[in-house]
């Protein structure tokens, strides 16, 4: 039996669609022509000044202005941090109505009937992913100690000891683990390090990178994802001739 681990964001939920949302409640229309280059970039912004924060070098509320001014700017457009305040505020609101999909709530159950749904793992601030946790409804499929967040770790995705923390405390030695993530450096060069098998969800369009590791399956959507996942798992069913 293969044993299967998920990242969170954009990965069992679409974090374009709060993102999107945010955009059309503050600025209008204006970016629909570019939506997901500025979500692309407003994502890697994000991720870098996070890093800041979780330093203790950035207010947090600081961090949650510049990301989408920094972004909004490499397409022309200049927020003031009133408007990126607002944008925040709708983007948070937003947030609280993520939803997975039937696509993958299908998968998802899927998994958890054969056995197969080891756990998540995802990056952010503790209070932060569990709430995310709550709003999509994890529990349904996983128990608390299955989810691993790291900010209750203390070390991040894609550093290796993380994915060793949750290889211990899952008890996943010796099993045929499986990593599925949207982001190529967290979430597959990650995991690639204690020889797990990985899935790249590319909902982006990223170019795949020129060096190993390269992910064993790379699918482009949800529907792809969960067809891949479906066929890893009946594959390795123990009665299969």
């Amino acid at each position: 039996m293969i044993t299967l681990l998920f990242d969170i964001d954009d990965t069992l939920y679409d974090m374009m669609i709060p993102f999107q949302s945010a955009c059309h409640a503050v600025l209008g229309t204006q970016c629909d022509a570019f939506i997901e280059d500025m979500f692309k970039v407003f994502y890697r912004h994000s991720n870098r000044l996070l890093e800041d924060t979780q330093k203790g070098h950035l207010p947090i509320e600081i961090m949650r202005q510049k990301r989408i001014q920094l972004a909004a700017q490499e397409f022309g457009l200049t927020l003031s941090d009133e408007t990126a305040s607002s944008f925040q505020i709708s983007y948070k609101e937003n947030q609280e109505k993520i939803f997975i999909s039937d696509t993958v709530r299908e998968m998802l159950d899927d998994c958890c009937h054969h056995h197969a749904a080891a756990g998540i793992i995802t990056n952010g601030p503790s209070g932060h992913q569990w709430q995310k946790a709550l709003w999509l409804g994890l529990d349904h499929w996983f128990l608390r100690e299955q989810v691993i967040i790291s900010g209750d770790v203390g070390v991040d995705k894609p550093h290796v000891d993380i994915f060793r923390h949750v290889s211990e405390k899952l008890q996943l030695s010796g099993k045929e683990v499986w990593y599925v993530g949207d982001t190529f450096a967290n979430d597959i060069v990650g995991p690639s390090q204690i020889g797990w098998h990985t899935i790249w969800l590319n909902r982006r369009h990223y170019p795949t990178p020129e060096v190993p590791p390269y992910p064993d399956i790379t699918v482009k959507d949800e529907e792809e994802m969960c067809t891949a996942i479906k066929n890893l798992i009946h594959e390795c069913q123990p009665n299969k001739q």
